[in-house]
């Protein structure tokens, strides 16, 4: 192999490192839910923790700066369930389209 060959891939390869970890950092962004004063980010875990819950309507949940935050159940867990698909679904098209472009 010669030298250029070997700094081009290289520098594809790093390029490539780089679309991805940025589309991360993107998307998860995208995540953060505002509701009741506290910002939650939607996640599996979240939304099977809100699905499972039956009693009232009412819960009291730690927000991302671990504040006690009382939220309505049923519309935290109607937004987190459709940001988490629409987000989630969007990062999966820009990462095959970074990969693609490889």
């Amino acid at each position: 192999m010669n030298t250029d060959l070997i700094k081009k891939t290289s520098r594809a390869k790093y390029l490539h490192s780089l679309a991805k970890i940025s589309t991360k950092e993107n998307h998860e962004s995208l995540l953060l839910i505002t509701l009741s004063g506290g910002i939650f980010r939607a996640s599996p875990e979240l939304i099977g923790f809100l699905s499972v819950e039956s009693i009232g309507n009412t819960v009291v949940l730690l927000d991302i700066y671990e504040n006690p935050i009382s939220v309505n159940r049923l519309e935290l867990l109607s937004l987190c369930i459709s940001t988490y698909k629409t987000t989630m679904n969007s990062w999966l098209d820009t990462v095959e389209k970074i990969n693609n472009q490889r």
